[in-house]
């Protein structure tokens, strides 16, 4: 039960570190269209995003993972996942 969670928790501070790259992707865009950021600090803001939204996906696999666990240990693994 304490790694479904733990698992909560991560999946929040992820999607925390999304919002924050969202806006740091926004900020990007704007400089380089006002000619005051360079191309790669767009690409860089755009990898930043992408390298967030899938930690946020690890983190929900987490999650399965240990809801899946913690039914098990419980008795409940045989219902059907499909």
């Amino acid at each position: 039960f304490k790694k479904i969670e733990e698992s909560r928790e991560e999946i929040k501070l992820q999607d925390e570190a999304v919002a924050e790259a969202e806006k740091a992707l926004a900020i990007a865009n704007v400089r380089y269209q006002n000619s005051v950021g360079t191309q790669l600090e767009v690409i860089d803001a755009q990898t930043a995003l992408e390298e967030a939204r899938l930690s946020r996906i690890m983190a929900i696999h987490t999650l399965t993972q240990a809801v899946i666990d913690f039914e098990y240990s419980v008795g409940e693994s045989g219902r059907n996942i499909n």
